[in-house]
């Protein structure tokens, strides 16, 4: 064999490692582009997600809105429709400052109320 075909040779094979390697960082990118796919679904599911939860927030707003009664000024509501009123948006998450703005009761009639309410949920 002569430098010729030696030379040749090593030509030939620096060649097909070098496409080896091609194929190989091909298959890599193929492989990135399905994960990447894959992440794009995924984020668009998770769109949809809070979508719907935002739709939910929202309904839950106004429902918290329509349960909040407010009094007209100077108008007093009987006792046990405040007290009623102030369980009602304690069940709902309110505040007791909320509640108190609204119901007009004093901040420990809210505070004994929120008691009976967590000691009800407790033992129920």
């Amino acid at each position: 064999m002569g430098i010729d075909a030696l030379l040749l040779l090593g030509f030939v094979l620096s060649a097909v490692s070098f496409l080896i390697g091609l194929w190989w960082l091909w298959r890599q990118i193929e492989g990135l582009r399905g994960m990447i796919t894959a992440l794009q679904q995924q984020v668009e599911e998770n769109r949809g997600m809070l979508r719907a939860e935002g739709q939910a927030l929202r309904r839950f707003e106004q429902q918290m809105k329509a349960a909040v009664i407010t009094k007209p000024v100077g108008v007093k509501q009987s006792g046990q429709k405040t007290y009623r009123q102030a369980a009602k948006m304690l069940e709902m998450g309110a505040s007791l400052d909320e509640i108190q703005q609204c119901c007009d009761l004093t901040r420990g009639e809210l505070e004994l109320l929120a008691q009976m309410s967590q000691a009800k949920m407790a033992a129920g």
